[in-house]
């Protein structure tokens, strides 16, 4: 019989394999199990126990609608008209006038109240939870650097985990083109943006609809990615949806799906007999999903092995977002409108090698972290002062200049003359580099020139 210690052993071995062959960050998979664990956060069952609580006009406790076979959706759905009712009455001081307009769904008043109660008991930093193991999960579980976590949570936890992840909520999700990196990817809304709170009947009728979209977004990161799916009962019918696909796509005639682990907290691990080391989920129409199964009453060995592929620590997660939405945005429209100066001949020599590839994106190594910015060292205004100029606008003359001669405005491109190095395009960082400053001469002095961009 295998004992704790050597399943210990086991599952870091399986985990650290698929990490090392997928080479590639995790994927967080996160439900509420985690904001209970951390800060006592409430179950969906005990978060409409809680509203019920706090609204006169809601008659009965949750379990009366339980005992009558009504859904947790539904049961919101109740609340909602309640807190409706309650918001346009004696409660009407206790909501914010604004939402009492047709541009809101009449459910506000209520998924109102759940943000306020969720941001007032949610943690605005991880010092601020007791437990000091907790704490130390959490630095693991912060060490992963996961390419994207993807909850079901309305609560603020992963953004105090994760502070340079991007939220990512709701319908927006469906409206990026791209498959991008740190992000928390909040598939039913966040307290953020009360409106987005998928909570009622309405709203899974209406999630359910667009349920097929959010399955094939969510379908590269499962394919690709070693997927931690943590805190989580598999009980929310989306999300048996949502795995339902993943199976059908991903497993081949009810296989263990490989790069899929499912974590499940045991309050004393000293009473398991035996450990399993697979999970079947129940997914929809009877049928199961199966993938790896990890049992630990503590999390730090399982948030460690995970790390073990390295991090992407020091890495502006900004800059690579943008550049993926700049890069998508180049191939998807730009670039078949010849609307952008690209040497297709020097990219195509490029992509055969991971490093020159990098560097036309400007991502690769360096000895000295400072060659870009002595390269392109200059503002419009210090080009102006090499030339013997007081201000920038002489010097933006002569490039205007060079434009009406050649038809080609150098600042519009990044070339060995000019670079923006903006994160955001609408505004952009203009610097220029010394082979700037020698073309300007030339044109203020009459010299003849040829641009080589």
């Amino acid at each position: 019989m295998e004992n704790h210690e050597e399943y210990i052993d086991n599952r870091i071995d399986t985990v650290t394999t698929v990490v090392d062959e997928m080479k590639c960050q995790p994927i967080l998979f996160v439900g509420s199990g985690l904001s209970i664990r951390y800060f006592g956060g409430p179950n969906w069952e005990s978060l409409l126990e809680e509203m019920a609580s706090r609204c006169p006009e809601v008659e009965y406790d949750i379990e009366y609608y339980l005992q009558g076979d009504k859904t947790l959706p539904e049961i919101g759905g109740i609340l909602a008209d309640a807190y409706y009712e309650w918001a346009w009455g004696e409660g009407k001081e206790k909501f914010p006038e604004e939402f009492r307009t047709r541009d809101y769904q009449r459910d506000v008043f209520l998924k109102h109240s759940i943000s306020e109660y969720l941001k007032e008991k949610t943690p605005s930093d991880i010092d601020e939870i007791q437990n000091e193991q907790h704490r130390q999960e959490i630095e693991l579980l912060q060490e992963i650097q996961p390419h994207a976590i993807i909850t079901t949570n309305y609560d603020p936890l992963l953004e105090v985990i994760f502070p340079d992840y991007e939220p990512i909520v709701g319908e927006q999700i469906l409206r990026s083109d791209y498959q991008s990196i740190g992000e928390i990817l909040k598939i039913h809304g966040s307290v953020s943006d009360p409106s987005s709170i998928v909570l009622t009947d309405q709203d899974y009728a209406v999630w359910e609809e667009k349920k097929k979209y959010l399955s094939a977004k969510l379908l590269t990161y499962f394919a690709e990615h070693p997927v931690l799916i943590t805190g989580y009962g598999v009980g929310d019918s989306n999300v048996k949806r949502i795995l339902a696909d993943i199976d059908e796509i991903l497993a081949t005639e009810g296989s263990v799906i490989q790069n899929l682990f499912f974590l499940q907290w045991e309050n004393d691990i000293s009473e398991i007999a035996n450990f399993s080391r697979e999970h079947r989920a129940p997914t929809v129409d009877g049928k199961t999903i199966r993938m790896n199964h990890i049992q630990a009453e503590s999390f730090d060995w399982v948030f460690n092995a995970f790390g073990s592929g390295g991090s992407i620590e020091g890495v502006n997660l900004k800059l690579l977002r943008t550049l993926m939405a700049n890069t998508y945005d180049i191939i998807k429209t730009k670039a078949p409108r010849k609307e952008i100066e690209i040497n297709y001949e020097s990219l195509s020599r490029a992509v055969d090698s991971g490093e020159s590839f990098g560097t036309v994106f400007g991502v690769t190594t360096h000895d000295s972290p400072m060659d870009f910015n002595i390269v392109y060292r200059y503002r419009l205004t210090s080009v102006a002062e090499e030339l013997g100029w007081d201000t920038w606008h002489y010097a933006n003359q002569l490039i205007e200049q060079i434009e009406e001669e050649t038809g080609v405005n150098i600042k519009e491109s990044d070339n060995q003359y000019h670079m923006d190095i903006a994160f955001d395009r609408e505004e952009p960082q203009h610097r220029y580099s010394d082979a700037a400053v020698d073309l300007l001469k030339k044109v203020r002095d009459g010299e003849s020139y040829e641009l080589d961009l």
